[in-house]
């Protein structure tokens, strides 16, 4: 209740402090006000009530965004990168979380890595981008990502879910288990990858047309339990969200990759 009564006047001084004819010093405590209310939702659980304030930040009449100070747009930008986590927009997630991390000081370290919690597994699902072991141990996440990090380089299912199981408190926690689980995709690409080059050794004139049955030996052979047709699933997926490029050709039970590039680079960051 205590929550509910300082969002409503919150609330009521935003809507003061708004006015397009107001004080213009009052205006730029505007957004300061939108990042209370933001706490205050997410604490509540109440997160459909930020997408009216997102609009009115967005609006033609708001005052423009670089006009705030520095610390009100990173922390707006955080807020709303977490949003479109929950709203599965993870392009517009990693914009707005990369903006939030780009823009805070370096000497903020909480801050800085507390943002990152959420702008690793984005960026790893979004853009095939791995965190540096640097970066990861600069910022106290080693314990968070490196086994995530290391599953998805191998292409290790077993590793994945071994890591997803003993992280998994601290996952949910942080309101990201379910874009975690996601990462598995990004497992699953890599494995394929393997998959591929291994054919390729052994089939070097059909080294693009990769037989799906050897992809679910590989999954098999990890201990994963899985059939054909889960593995056209998957495989369709990955090439669907542009994790690969190829297409499947049913008739004959192959993935056919393209020839330049069926993997897009993994980046390092």
């Amino acid at each position: 209740d205590k929550l509910e009564n300082a969002g409503n006047h919150l609330m009521s001084c935003f809507s003061a402090a708004n006015r397009p004819q107001g004080d213009p010093d009052k205006r730029l405590a505007t957004l300061r006000i939108v990042n209370s209310l933001f706490r205050i939702y997410f604490k509540l659980n109440t997160l459909r009530n930020c997408k009216y304030l997102i609009r009115v930040v967005d609006a033609k009449k708001f005052v423009a965004f670089p006009h705030f100070q520095a610390g009100d747009r990173v922390t707006y930008k955080f807020f709303v990168g977490r949003l479109a986590v929950f709203d599965e927009n993870f392009d517009e997630a990693n914009d707005h979380l990369s903006y939030a991390f780009d823009h805070c000081h370096p000497s903020h370290y909480t801050q800085r890595r507390l943002i990152l919690k959420y702008l690793v597994p984005v960026k790893i699902f979004a853009k095939q981008s791995l965190p540096s072991d640097a970066l990861l141990q600069k910022y106290d996440l080693a314990g968070w990502y490196s086994a995530i990090k290391e599953a998805v380089k191998t292409g290790s299912v077993g590793k994945f879910e071994e890591a997803l199981r003993e992280k998994m408190a601290l996952f949910v926690q942080a309101g990201i288990f379910l874009l975690m689980e996601k990462l598995r995709v990004a497992v699953y690409r890599r494995l394929l990858k393997r998959v591929k080059l291994i054919h390729a050794e052994m089939r070097p004139e059909k080294a693009v047309q990769v037989p799906l049955r050897y992809f679910v030996g590989a999954l098999q052979w990890q201990g994963y339990v899985t059939d054909l047709d889960e593995v056209e699933c998957i495989v369709a997926n990955l090439i669907y969200n542009g994790h690969v490029k190829g297409y499947i050709s049913h008739k004959s039970g192959v993935v056919v990759l393209s020839k330049k590039e069926p993997f897009p680079a993994m980046k390092i960051y």
